[in-house]
């Protein structure tokens, strides 16, 4: 499903002015404003953790926009011709290397990001994975299923870390 251009256009329109980070913020909100997370949370606290800790690492202002914009298009109406058109070819470049195709098994996914050989992509995936991995946002203690959850998580981190290093 594509959200209508003029649609977009409002959502953006109402934040103008205001830096192209906080119109991405604006936007990611009122596109998971009916989202919960697995611990019944808002989603949006996710992709805001994920931002500010790809900006607490030192990331310039299009990897935390791609950060905010993780979950966009993969869980919303939004595509990446949106994301091209509001926010520039290496902000879409990256969000959608981290949009899993509904034809990828997990570890495909994390394939297509490592052999792109993307940094922003790879490092905005880290943060997800650590923020993911946060038991804490379960409100309970982990099931069997997190657990497999979690070491799926853990190996996704390894490679992408090593995939890293040896760039």
């Amino acid at each position: 499903m594509k959200i209508k251009y003029g649609n977009l256009r409002t959502l953006i329109s109402e934040v103008a002015g205001q830096s192209t980070l906080d119109r991405a913020v604006a936007l990611a909100t009122e596109l998971h404003k009916d989202q919960r997370d697995k611990g019944g949370a808002s989603y949006i606290g996710h992709p805001l953790r994920v931002m500010k800790s790809v900006l607490a690492k030192g990331y310039d202002e299009d990897v935390a926009i791609a950060a905010v914009l993780h979950d966009t298009v993969e869980d919303t109406p939004l595509t990446i011709d949106d994301v091209q058109r509001e926010f520039g070819p290496r902000v879409a470049a990256t969000v959608a290397l981290l949009s899993k195709q509904p034809s990828d098994t997990y570890d495909t996914f994390i394939d297509r990001i490592i052999a792109s050989g993307n940094r922003d992509a790879m490092q905005v995936k880290l943060a997800d994975l650590e923020d993911n991995s946060d038991v804490k946002r379960l409100g309970h203690e982990p099931t069997a299923s997190d657990q497999q959850r979690l070491t799926k998580y853990q190996r996704a981190s390894q490679r992408i870390t090593a995939a890293l290093e040896d760039k």
